[in-house]
């Protein structure tokens, strides 16, 4: 091997080495703080953790389903004890009454 071919391939090494190191810190800063807000947190607990009728009813919503964006509201003002809250909930009837469900 002739030393002009070492050198040529030591530096391609080394400037992809440098690119990638790049591009980790480039996309370390454009996903810094991209976390979610606390009533986005709580919006997706409160939807993934009780039924969308238990929903329905913890929040007072006239929808069924309540839209993100109504759960997400209700977060922003329950912020602190939602957990406590949606404890609660669970203890609500599941499904609404109707009368097919009699049976």
């Amino acid at each position: 091997m002739h030393p002009d071919q070492q050198i040529e391939k030591d530096f391609v090494a080394t400037m992809a080495t440098i690119f990638a190191i790049m591009l980790i810190i480039a996309l370390t800063y454009t996903f810094k703080g991209s976390t979610y807000s606390d009533a986005d947190a709580c919006a997706n607990r409160v939807r993934s953790a009780i039924s969308p009728y238990q929903v329905k009813q913890l929040i007072g919503s006239e929808q069924l389903p309540p839209s993100y964006a109504e759960v997400k509201a209700w977060c922003k003002v329950e912020l602190i004890g939602y957990e406590l809250k949606i404890d609660l909930a669970k203890t609500f009837p599941e499904f609404p009454r109707t009368p097919d469900m009699l049976y």
